[in-house]
């Protein structure tokens, strides 16, 4: 599921996309290609140069939907942020975006599951 809201208010020009969480793809939230070898320079400059457009203290003086708005954004942004720079949270969601579910449980291994 998908949605869009477009905010206009002093030419911010954000988009916030609203996915559940099934569909959500950090690679697309940060503009990146799906890759396990992500350019962690890259993936830092995407993050804070969308997080800068989107943080909810830019939009203090506009609309209530319109602070929502940023917050779910940023709020995204940062767990998509997390999830690419850490490897196995990348493996994981490279896995799922092919269809393979895949959980890790702390502590359990083959030999003790």
């Amino acid at each position: 599921m998908y949605f869009e809201i477009r905010m206009k208010k002093e030419n911010v020009g954000v988009v916030n996309h609203f996915m559940s969480k099934n569909d959500q793809n950090p690679f697309e939230l940060l503009g990146l290609t799906p890759t396990f070898n992500v350019d962690l320079a890259a993936l830092d400059q995407s993050y804070f140069a969308r997080q800068a457009k989107v943080h909810p203290d830019r939009f203090v003086y506009h609309t209530e939907p319109e602070r929502q708005a940023a917050l779910q954004q940023a709020s995204n942004l940062n767990q998509a942020y997390e999830v690419l720079k850490t490897p196995v949270s990348r493996a994981q969601i490279l896995l799922k975006l092919r269809g393979i579910e895949v959980s890790f449980e702390e502590g359990k291994t083959i030999n003790n599951s």
